[in-house]
């Protein structure tokens, strides 16, 4: 399973450099990670379970999405937009 995220500002424009935590719900496995300079990040490897997706970075204010679903063989792709801190 994977997930792709994309980092989008208020005004939908891809956002890089930020800090991306993926914590899976169950068992407490994190990954961190900084998006590329197209704003996104790929997590490959991912356990069927529910995930904590946070997106972090300076002058925005911390984003965290909670209860993400993967199921076994499933590829999401989720959306997150940054607001202004």
């Amino acid at each position: 399973m994977s997930l792709t995220i994309a980092l989008r500002d208020a005004d939908g424009g891809l956002v890089p450099g930020a800090a991306i935590t993926v914590v899976n719900e169950r068992t407490g496995e994190t990954r961190t990670t900084t998006t590329a300079n197209e704003g996104r990040y790929f997590v490959s490897g991912l356990l069927p379970s529910r995930y904590t997706v946070q997106a972090a970075l300076s002058g925005f204010a911390t984003t965290e999405r909670k209860g993400v679903q993967l199921l076994s063989g499933q590829e999401v792709t989720l959306d997150v937009v940054l607001k202004v801190a």
